[in-house]
C-alpha cells in the first residue's frame, strides 16, 4: 500500500494499538506538553474529537514529529493497527 492510499484509522483501533504497544501515554503526555497554547488546544481537539485519523493529515504528521517517529515507523504502525 502506498501511504496516500492508506485507509482512515478509527480512533478505537488507533488507541488500542497505542495501548497494546505502550505508546498511549506517550501520545497523550506529548499533547499535554505542547507549549504553544493554540497548537496544544488544536491537537487536543484533533485527538479527542476525531472519529478517525488520516495517515497524511497535518495532525498525524505533527505528532509523529513530536514523538520522533519516522514515516516508515508510522506506516508500519498504521498497517498493524488496521488489522485490529
Amino acid at each position: 500500500l502506498s501511504r496516500q492510499s492508506f485507509p482512515r484509522l478509527t480512533k478505537r483501533k488507533f488507541q488500542l494499538y497505542m495501548l497494546d504497544h505502550g505508546f498511549l501515554d506517550d501520545v497523550e503526555n506529548t499533547i499535554d506538553s505542547i507549549e504553544d497554547p493554540i497548537q496544544k488546544r488544536r491537537m487536543q481537539i484533533e485527538y479527542s474529537s476525531s472519529d478517525d485519523f488520516e495517515r497524511l493529515s497535518p495532525a498525524v504528521s505533527y505528532m509523529a514529529y513530536l514523538l520522533g517517529w519516522s514515516d516508515a515507523q508510522i506506516d508500519q504502525m498504521w498497517e498493524q493497527a488496521l488489522t485490529l
